[in-house]
Formats: structure tokens, sequence, C-alpha cells
């Protein structure tokens, strides 16, 4: 995989900073001169965080996502695309999730239009685990 040297980004990553957010120019007619979407460095470490703190693989996360397929997920990962502010979203509700103490790793899928989760078979999350 061929590197790009980015000025901007080589800056950040002398000082030890990620910038959050890029500005981007929006279309000549749009009533906002700029759209603020969060930057490479941002998604990049939301992406190696996932996994980790979540407990499961990218295959899971892809589908809790409510990602088409793994490819979309991996082609985020190797900084191919970019997410869509969307999936971002859906990112951090997903570590919200795990915050909140609920078992994200053992969620099936999550259907955000209704706002239901679809638990892994066999799981009852009403049960209170054994310690």
């Amino acid at each position: 995989m061929m590197m790009t040297y980015d000025p901007v980004r080589a800056s950040d990553e002398l000082r030890g900073t990620t910038r959050l957010f890029d500005a981007i120019p929006n279309a000549p007619d749009s009533a906002f001169p700029m759209s603020a979407y969060p930057s490479h460095g941002a998604i990049e470490k939301i992406l190696d965080t996932l996994p980790v703190i979540l407990g499961i693989g990218p295959t899971r996360i892809s589908r809790l996502l409510g990602c088409y397929n793994y490819a979309t997920y991996s082609r985020w990962v190797n900084g191919q695309r970019r997410p869509s502010p969307l999936m971002e979203s859906r990112m951090i509700y997903l570590l919200i999730l795990h915050i909140q103490e609920m078992q994200v790793s053992e969620m099936r899928e999550i259907d955000y239009y209704t706002g239901e989760i679809r638990w892994r078979r066999g799981f009852d999350p009403n049960k209170k685990p054994i310690p």
C-alpha cells in the first residue's frame, strides 16, 4: 500500500496531536461555506479502539454498524474510504452502549430504525451474570 505525504498530518504527528475535524468546502450555492467532518486521524483512532474495547472482531462490528458487507468496514480500516457521518455516529453509539454496561459482545444486530437490539442465540440480557 502506497502512502502519500500529508504535510498537515505530518506536522500534527510531530506535535503529538491529532486534529479532530477537517473543514471541507461546500458547493458555492450552499448556505454554509464549509462543513466539518471528523478527521482521518480521529476516525483511525475510533476504528482502532472499537475491536479492543468491545472485544469483538471486525466482521461483527460491521454487522452491528449496519454495513452491507465486511468489505465496507475493511476499506475504512485500510484508509481507502472514509465512513459517512451516519456510520461515525453509529460507531460512537456502540461505544456509548459499552460505557452504559450493555453487553455489546452479545448483540447480533441493531435495527437503527426501530431501536431494537437482537441478541445472539441463547443470550438473555435480563439474566444477571454469575460473579
